[in-house]
């Protein structure tokens, strides 16, 4: 049996602010979900690779839309504890690579946002 893999993933994340507490505007953002070297990477390198392949795509990704992610953020999009999460950025820093990330929750704020997924996307295969 033949598999396909996957070519790419495209999803529109829209952090709003639900309750108006804070008089941010909703954020939409376009992220590859899946990108085309996902499945390479998880195969070849393993679990960890391929989340921080992921953690560096959607900060730059974001980034390039005017967006800074907190980690909060990439921490729920990725599945990740906050504390894996931080580890891995820094580990991605020391290697000399750059991580547009911040630590303050100026975006958005657990009691008050909720984060809309629209799906945006081919055929999987």
């Amino acid at each position: 049996m033949e598999t396909k893999k996957i070519k790419s993933w495209n999803v529109e994340f829209i952090f709003e602010d639900r309750k108006n507490t804070v008089g941010i505007q909703a954020k939409a953002l376009n992220l590859t979900l899946v990108g085309q070297e996902d499945e390479d990477v998880l195969t070849k390198m393993g679990m960890k690779e391929l989340r921080l392949t992921r953690i560096m795509r959607f900060t730059k990704e974001a980034a390039q839309q005017g967006y800074i992610m907190n980690h909060e953020e990439l921490s729920a999009l990725l599945f990740t504890p906050l504390a894996i999460l931080k580890k891995d950025i820094a580990y991605l820093v020391a290697q000399g690579h750059e991580v547009p990330v911040t630590t303050k929750l100026k975006n958005i704020n657990r009691s008050g946002y909720d984060c809309l997924i629209q799906m945006d996307h081919g055929p999987l295969m």
